[in-house]
């Protein structure tokens, strides 16, 4: 359970559904994504990501404030699904920090 005082994480999730965020304006994926000021955000892209290329990762990410990106290498669009210990890593890296 959260501390009232606590930011939560934000809720960014997989943005856009069947819409890729490259095809989305950056102001319609910060409104989706309901960023909570204070709260911790992480962008995580794979390297090869056709629909969401790393560019477009980093311009989601430096839109949010103090929001981190993660890239994960040799991977596509389901990095989840490709590189899970690649993910995890960077999951359990982010949330520590």
């Amino acid at each position: 359970m959260t501390a009232p005082d606590t930011p939560r994480l934000a809720p960014l999730g997989h943005l856009g559904g069947d819409r890729a965020a490259s095809e989305r304006t950056l102001p319609d994926l910060l409104a989706e994504a309901r960023v909570q000021e204070g709260a911790k955000a992480l962008v995580l892209v794979g390297d090869r990501d056709p629909r969401t290329p790393p560019d477009r990762a980093r311009e989601i990410a430096d839109a949010i404030p103090d929001a981190s990106l993660a890239i994960i290498p040799d991977c596509g669009h389901a990095s989840t699904l490709e590189q899970p210990k690649a993910v995890n890593a960077a999951l359990a890296e982010w949330a520590s920090a």
